[in-house]
């Protein structure tokens, strides 16, 4: 039992130390990115990999806050209901995501349109985050109804008995200065651009950051998050190694089973609901 021990706390030490790892550098790889790209003009800009500031504004289609009677340019919203099945009660999370249109940046020079996707990293300020609790009995918010119709399509999951529900959501509000790095290509409409580029993921770097933070503290922030991850992520799984070198392929693989199984049935949980 205790070599057993042994092998699950090393081999569990040495996953994590490496998923630290490798987040870390992906992390410092997008800091130094930033850091290493000039900023450009929308004037000035090519097409290629293009950093930019300036001023978001929507296009056609303004995206929705999730609680207030606002438009934005990015909503990101999380759904939880109260779960209290264990002796002290939990947040489980029920729905969760982001919703974007294209949108331009204007910095004075001209106008660039931008069109996100699924995998942009979208920062945004701590001020623009609010969080709205309804009780077990209460009824929905209209706004919350007509904002869950739209861009989440079920009804939120409930319990019986009822349980209160939490909704938090993060935003960029329109007319946000905004620092914006991306890969520039040629547009084929010309629509809200005056560039006749839109920005969309560097093929390159495979990053596309819509932040409302500058260059200067997105670069700030990851060396203060990134190296301690990175060295603490080493010394996490040099300590494992060490405790399981003799059966590593056997620890790994077991952490990889484990890791798939548990992937596979939080995604039938999700799809379940």
């Amino acid at each position: 039992m205790a070599n057993f021990l042994v092998l699950f706390g090393g081999g569990f030490l040495f996953i994590f130390g490496l998923v630290c790892v490798l987040d870390g550098f992906e992390n410092w790889r997008q800091a130094r990115l930033i850091e290493d790209t000039p900023t450009e003009t929308v004037a000035a800009a090519a097409a290629g990999r293009t950093e930019l500031t300036g001023v978001g504004r929507t296009l056609d289609t303004p995206v929705d806050r999730l609680l207030a009677d606002e438009r934005c340019l990015v909503s990101r919203y999380e759904i939880e209901r109260w779960d209290d099945s264990d002796d002290d009660g939990r947040w489980h999370t029920v729905a969760r995501g982001t919703v974007w249109e294209p949108f331009q940046v204007d910095d004075g020079t001209g106008t660039m349109r931008v069109e996100p996707d699924d995998g942009t990293n979208f920062v945004v300020n701590d001020d623009h985050r609010k969080q709205r609790t309804v009780g077990a009995y209460e009824d929905e918010p209209a706004y919350l109804t007509e904002y869950r119709r739209a861009h989440i399509g079920e009804p939120v999951p409930q319990s019986d008995p009822p349980e209160k529900r939490r909704y938090t959501e993060t935003w960029i509000p329109v007319g946000a200065d905004l620092y914006l790095l991306g890969g520039a290509e040629p547009s084929d409409s010309g629509d809200g651009t005056t560039s006749g580029l839109v920005l969309r993921r560097d093929a390159t770097s495979d990053s596309l950051v819509v932040s409302e933070k500058s260059q200067t503290e997105l670069v700030e922030e990851g060396k203060t998050r990134d190296i301690p991850m990175l060295v603490g992520g080493t010394l996490a799984s040099a300590t494992g190694l060490y405790f399981v070198h003799d059966n590593l392929a056997i620890v790994i693989g077991g952490f990889l089973v484990l890791a798939a199984l548990s992937h596979l049935l939080f995604e039938s949980e999700l799809a379940g609901r």
